[in-house]
């Protein structure tokens, strides 16, 4: 099980990473914070004019598979403690006897 939440919690990582990346580089509705800071030409330049819509459908996606993974883990982490819980249950009963 540990084979699985390890690739898992590296992809939350990287996921939230990008997260924050887009939702720094997008441009506010009064053209301040750091979009402004870095200035507006730069991000155009980058991203393209029109890249507004673009990177509100990336960070929609990015946002959805945030709450995937994190679930995912959740599970996964959940399902095993109740495993090992059940496996020193187990021990326990067959030490008494």
């Amino acid at each position: 099980m540990l084979w699985i939440i390890g690739p898992l919690t590296f992809a939350l990582v990287a996921d939230c990473l990008l997260l924050i990346l887009l939702v720094l580089v997008q441009l506010p509705k009064k053209e301040a914070g750091l979009a402004q800071a870095f200035g507006n030409a730069a991000t155009d330049a980058l991203f393209g004019a029109g890249s507004g819509n673009a990177l509100t459908k990336l960070t929609k996606y990015a946002t959805v598979g945030f709450l995937a993974l994190t679930l995912a883990i959740g599970l996964l982490f959940a399902h095993q403690s109740h495993s090992q819980s059940n496996d020193f249950l187990n021990r326990i009963q067959h030490t008494g006897k």
